[in-house]
């Protein structure tokens, strides 16, 4: 089992921030570089957790399997600010970095998240090419749906 830790920058327990979109964004910009993996999130009350990319299904399969790794974290209901709870987190990989960033370093992720695009430096405002083709996955309720619409709803 290969194990890569700790990754650069990656929020570390107790560390609390002011949305979930943050904690999001600050995750996808430390393992992103490393892995070239983005994350799935897992809002509800009852999981409250961001799971590696490689946690889905399609991956049980692999020689690896699925990744366990894992933010749990809790929301403060007076400030409404999230915190890593490091008791339930899991922060090894079992896999390394994808094989399109070991293979060219300069290959990036495509990424929807505005907010990690602009704390990757990678802020388009005024490019003309608009689509991109990978996100940060939101799952709820079993279905998968774009970060905005999720916090938008505050579920």
């Amino acid at each position: 089992m290969l194990s890569v830790q700790p990754t650069p920058g990656l929020p570390q327990a107790g560390q609390r921030f002011k949305s979930v979109e943050e904690l999001v964004a600050a995750i996808s910009v430390a393992m992103l570089p490393v892995y070239g993996q983005g994350v799935s999130l897992y809002p509800s009350i009852s999981q409250r957790r961001i799971d590696c990319a490689r946690s889905h299904a399609t991956y049980a399969s692999t020689k690896e399997g699925r990744c366990k790794w894992k933010v749990k974290f809790d929301e403060d209901e007076s400030s409404g600010e999230v915190m890593i709870n490091g008791k339930e987190s899991l922060l090894y990989h079992n896999h390394g970095a994808n094989t399109r960033l070991l293979e060219d370093s300069k290959w990036k992720l495509n990424i929807r998240n505005v907010l990690v695009r602009q704390m990757l430096g990678m802020d388009d405002s005024n490019s003309q090419e608009k689509k991109v083709s990978v996100r940060v996955s939101i799952v709820c309720s079993g279905y998968v749906t774009d970060i905005s619409r999720v916090l938008a709803q505050g579920s």
